[in-house]
């Protein structure tokens, strides 16, 4: 199967989500009217431009959402729904918390931590081989790789999106 022209759509559509997420307009959060096009005439007229901070965000944010993008659909295309979306939104929060903590200096309490830990690990021993297989030997070893790549997307979005939010206008 070619999923590239899936992955490209799917990939420039996230370029597009990125402005709507960050949002210029009254510092919103929520959807605004002020969004990038990178292929048409840039920031849509009428709104202004988010300050340098704020573009800087955006210019993580975009690779950050194409990267989930990316990843998301080789997942879905590679496994079944019923093992790689656990996989993706299973492990997503904990690896979330780790970006957070390094990046944005946000700390949890330890027993959020170790629910987290607790949750994933689940979610982990789910997804293991059938008994007597090496993890090398894993019958879908390429479709958990590529939604362990969701996950670190979705983490690495969700920081990427936070700075983004508290930084804005």
């Amino acid at each position: 199967k070619n999923f590239f022209p899936v992955a490209k759509t799917a990939a420039l559509a996230g370029l597009t989500i990125v402005g709507l997420t960050i949002g210029w307009n009254g510092g919103s959060a929520a959807f605004t009217t002020s969004w990038w096009n990178p292929w048409g005439n840039g920031w849509t007229p009428g709104n202004a431009q988010p300050g340098l901070g704020a573009t800087g965000a955006l210019a993580l944010a975009m690779p950050a959402h194409y990267f989930y993008q990316i990843c998301l659909v080789k997942a879905m295309g590679r496994g079944d729904l019923s093992l790689v979306f656990p996989v993706m939104r299973g492990t997503a929060p904990l690896l979330t918390a780790v970006a957070a903590l390094i990046l944005l200096r946000e700390e949890l309490v330890p027993l959020a931590w170790f629910g987290l830990i607790v949750a994933t690990g689940a979610v982990i021993f789910f997804a293991l081989p059938p008994k007597g297989l090496a993890l090398r030997e894993h019958p879908n070893r390429a479709a958990l790789a590529w939604a362990m790549g969701t996950a670190i997307g979705i983490s690495l979005y969700n920081v990427t999106d936070a700075r983004g939010v508290r930084i804005a206008p």
